[in-house]
Order: C-alpha cells, then sequence, then structure tokens
C-alpha cells in the first residue's frame, strides 16, 4: 500500500523540481522519482494528468530539452537569461569595484563545500538553526556571482544581490516542511533558478517603471508644445477640454500630466538645476 503523505510530499517536490526546470520534465524522470515507491504505469498515469494540470510539459524519451534528472538537475539546466537581456549588458566600473570589495568582505566567511553540505543539510532539515545559518552564510559567495550575471542590465548590483539573498534565506527557512527529502544539490539549483528570476523580474520593473516615466514626460512634453501653439494661434491659453480633445485623451488625464509637469519644476526650482530634471528629446 502506498503511503498517501509521503506520496504527496514527492509530488508537491516534484512540481516545485519541474516548474524550476522551466516548466518541463522528462516521463522517464517522473518514473525514477517515484521509483521507491514501485509504482505501476497505470499508477502514475494521474500524476502525468496532474503535472500537465499544473502547466508542466511532459517530454517523451529522445526530445531536446529533456536532460532533466530527479538526482542531477545540472543536466536539465536552462539558463534564466533572455536574448534580450543578454545582448550588450556589461558591468560598469562602479559595479566591478563593488564586486570585487564585496568579495574582498566575504573572505572572512568559507565557502559551503559540497562535503559540508552534505553534512548541513540533514541538520538544517531537521530545524537547526546553527546549521541553517552556515548554509546561509556559506552561500552568498555563489548569490553574488549568479547577481553579477545581470550587471548593467537597469538594477545595481548591490539591489541584485539583495534579491538572490532574500531567495536564499526564504529557501533555507522553507527547507523543513516544503523539501523534506530534497538533496543539497537540487536544492542549490532551485535557488540558483528562483534567484535567477527574482532579478529578472526586478529588472523588468526597473524597465517598465523607466518606460512610464518616459512616456509621460513624452505626454507632458506635447501638452506644453500645444498649449504655446494653441495660444500663438488664438492668442488665448487652450481649455483642459481642447487640449484633452487635441490629444485624444480625458480632462483627468490632462490635469494630470500637467500636474507631473509642475512637480517637476518646482523640484527642479528647488534644487537650483531645473536642467537637471528637464526631460530628454524624444
Amino acid at each position: 500500500m502506498i503511503d498517501q503523505n509521503q506520496f504527496m510530499r514527492m509530488l508537491t517536490e516534484l512540481l516545485e523540481t519541474a516548474s524550476v526546470n522551466g516548466g518541463q520534465i522528462g516521463a522517464g524522470d517522473v518514473e525514477q522519482w517515484f521509483e521507491e515507491l514501485h509504482l505501476t504505469r497505470e499508477q502514475l498515469a494521474p500524476v502525468f494528468r496532474y503535472l500537465e494540470d499544473n502547466q508542466v510539459r511532459i517530454l517523451e524519451p529522445g526530445e531536446e530539452g529533456s536532460g532533466f534528472s530527479a538526482r542531477g538537475p545540472e543536466a536539465g539546466r536552462q539558463t534564466g537569461f533572455s536574448e534580450e537581456m543578454e545582448e550588450g549588458a556589461e558591468a560598469s566600473e562602479e559595479e566591478e569595484r563593488f564586486f570585487r570589495m564585496y568579495m574582498s568582505d566575504l573572505e572572512a566567511i568559507a565557502p559551503c563545500t559540497k562535503e559540508e553540505m552534505a553534512l548541513l543539510f540533514p541538520r538544517a532539515l531537521a530545524g537547526e538553526l546553527e546549521a541553517a545559518d552556515r548554509l546561509a552564510e556559506g552561500n552568498l559567495h555563489r548569490i553574488a556571482e549568479w547577481a553579477r550575471r545581470y550587471a548593467g542590465r537597469g538594477v545595481a548590483l548591490p539591489d541584485l544581490i539583495q534579491e538572490g539573498n532574500i531567495m536564499l534565506m526564504e529557501e533555507i527557512h522553507a527547507l523543513g516542511f516544503q523539501y523534506p527529502k530534497l538533496d543539497p544539490e537540487d536544492f542549490l539549483y532551485i535557488v540558483e533558478k528562483k534567484s535567477e528570476a527574482a532579478m529578472e523580474a526586478a529588472i523588468k520593473e526597473q524597465r517598465d517603471q523607466k518606460g512610464i516615466g518616459e512616456k509621460l514626460a513624452q505626454r507632458a512634453n506635447r501638452v506644453m508644445d500645444l498649449t504655446e501653439e494653441t495660444a500663438e494661434e488664438s492668442g488665448a491659453q487652450p481649455t483642459l477640454a481642447e487640449l484633452a480633445q487635441r490629444l485624444h485623451i480625458t480632462e483627468d488625464e490632462v490635469k494630470d500630466i500637467m500636474k507631473t509637469s509642475l512637480d517637476v519644476i518646482s523640484l527642479a526650482e528647488a534644487a537650483g538645476d531645473p536642467a537637471a530634471f528637464e526631460p530628454e528629446e524624444s
């Protein structure tokens, strides 16, 4: 008889591991995952359905990208970089200096070796805080190296490292109840993929905010240009309704744009350098 609690734990871990493997897993790897339970193909059928219902793609033998292994995720590793993020992105001199200084500070902390990880892991799984702390500090070097890959993409390197460190702490905290059967190698793989996802999300958020700012600046410039044009043509300042009609936006949106422009001008005057706050020409 199958131990239902053990089966559910293993199924949860399998879904988590498949998700950080790009949302895919080989059919043979699923069988290997439940090997100790000696499940038949009929008993595994609901597992495959469960994975597919959770957006996990089942790869058939020989299919490209099916190199995942329950015991060795390195073979199925996929990079988190998009082509857009890789192209032309380099760490600045300032970021390189910070990285060297940061790694110099970490020299006082010995990185966790593979052997030490094997000793620490069962203790951390059992809830031993000292082991969990050592597991965290001993892997800070890895986080810094991972973060360095994303330098030069719009988010400061210290912030990227912080994203990775937070993810490391969260995953260590989740060890006892979320990954009761995970080994150190698989754990580090999960931390790396989740750290990469967090860093990419931070970069995307930064880019989205920049895009919004540039769009607001363009619209503010258009409102000011249109106001001047109308004043020159008619000899009077245009009304909100006239501006809204010509810009194809609502009067409330015109108000918001004008208020934003005034706030920027006020900040510039307070700083004594108005030019520093002027939006770049589009």
